[in-house]
């Protein structure tokens, strides 16, 4: 961390403010952006963060959806990570459910291979959260900006939304994927060219975690 946690922060040019009383129409001496913006009070927390419900997840899910900028400008960085890890776990679950029913309905697999793709998925997208949260907090050290690895799992946390659509995209489109791979890529090894295809599926899949998550971690970097 590039400063110590209670120095507060420009959240738009990361510059140190005065530990002084500031005026209310202080600002930052760096870019000018007013001293009341970057305060911690000004981060009201979003729905998720003051009720754990259905509907606070469809509220929190909304509200990412509509404006990503928006809500992480609004998500709190107070508070143990309860809820988060929770949000995170639902949301993991519900694209492990998303692959497992389109692999039972869509692809008129058994129950058995369909759960075990859905629980497959569930864990690979906790997995790659937690590998996207690392190297967040790397990458952040390495910038000098204010992002430790309990930040980077909120960010993660809450951008795990976008695993949503990427398991009903990759379940519905991997058996067509695979074939073409087959028929277009056949090199040695074999698999090869399924699995080029495949992987490459799968990363355009990850774009609206990736995107989410890259928004978040800008919008938080000198976050107080």
């Amino acid at each position: 961390m590039a400063h110590p946690p209670h120095v507060l922060l420009c959240e738009t040019c990361g510059y140190p403010q005065p530990s002084a009383p500031h005026t209310p129409d202080a600002a930052c001496p760096e870019c000018g952006r007013p001293l009341a913006d970057s305060h911690p009070g000004r981060r009201p927390g979003v729905a998720w963060q003051h009720r754990t419900s259905p509907r606070a997840w469809a509220r929190t899910a909304a509200a990412l959806a509509r404006s990503p900028s928006r809500f992480f400008d609004t998500l709190s960085t107070r508070g143990g990570p309860g809820a988060d890890r929770l949000y995170l776990l639902i949301n993991a679950s519900l694209a492990g459910l998303i692959a497992g029913g389109l692999t039972a309905g869509l692809h008129h697999r058994s129950a058995l291979t369909a759960s075990l793709i859905g629980m497959a998925t569930a864990k690979g997208a906790l997995l790659l959260s937690y590998t996207e949260a690392a190297g967040l907090w790397f990458f952040s050290r390495r910038h000098g900006w204010r992002v430790p690895f309990a930040r980077a799992e909120r960010i993660v946390a809450y951008a795990s939304i976008g695993w949503l659509p990427a398991a009903a995209v990759l379940t519905a489109a991997a058996p067509a994927t695979y074939s073409l791979g087959q028929q277009q890529l056949s090199t040695t090894p074999p698999l090869l060219g399924p699995l080029l295809l495949l992987g490459l599926l799968g990363g355009l899949a990850g774009l609206a975690f990736e995107t989410l998550t890259w928004v978040g971690v800008r919008r938080l970097r000198y976050a107080n």
